[in-house]
This record gives C-alpha cells, structure tokens and sequence, in this order.
C-alpha cells in the first residue's frame, strides 16, 4: 500500500471508531458536538499552523459550505448517537455509511459525466416517493 492508501486506512480506522466512543460519553447531542469539535481544533491546530499560509488561495465558498454541512451531519450524528441504545448505534452508523457512500458516488458519477446531476437527483429520490 502507498501512503494515501495507508491513511485512507488509518481514516477510516478512526471515523469508524470515534462515534462509537463518542456514544458512550453519557453528554447530551449539542454539548457532546460542542465538546468534540474543541477537542478536534486542539488536536489538529498544531498541525495546520505551518499551512496557514495557503489561506490566500482558498476557496471560501467550498470552505464555509464545507463547514456549514459538516456542522448539521455532526449535530445529527451527535443527536442520535446520544439517544440510541448501544446495542443500536452500529445499525445507525451503517445506515450513515451507506447514506455518506451514495452521495460521494453520486458526486462522482456527474464529475465524470456519466449522469446528468437532474437524472440523478431523481433517481435519488425513487426511493422516497416508493416508500410514501
């Protein structure tokens, strides 16, 4: 394995990890999410100050919408994985895989224009106006 292939492993290593640890630190959704991400800044900070320099090319747009996605994933994720029994939380991280999984191979399919983002977009939603 190359190093991209080894810390693709090490991520998915730890994303698989850290909401199962995250589940049991017995704090409440919003408060568990606030603390987390304080936690994650601290961790990571030290290593993005020798690249703080590439924020003159940055594209805010794609940064803040990042963010923003990010933010309503982590709260939800946080919000059930604070309400769920332990024996249930790996279902609902599969089902969060899975979901996460169909959006990035959605994305890829219309970046290599194989598909046309609107025949994906209703494909997409088959699922839920079969279901209603």
């Amino acid at each position: 394995m190359d190093k991209l292939q080894v810390k693709a492993a090490i991520a998915g290593i730890c994303f698989g990890l850290y909401p199962l640890l995250l589940s049991r630190s017995r704090l409440p959704g919003n408060i568990s999410c606030a603390v987390f991400t304080l936690i994650v800044f601290i961790c990571v900070s030290p290593f993005a100050v020798g690249e703080i320099s590439n924020l003159r090319q940055t594209r805010w747009v794609m940064l803040i919408g990042s963010g923003i996605a990010s933010s309503i994933g982590m709260l939800a994720m946080t919000g059930f994985l604070s309400r769920t029994p332990a024996g249930s939380v790996g279902l609902l991280i599969v089902l969060m895989t899975v979901t996460q999984t169909i959006v990035t191979a959605t994305y890829q399919v219309v970046m290599d224009k194989g598909i046309s983002l609107t025949v994906c977009l209703v494909l997409l939603s088959l699922p839920l106006r079969l279901h209603s």
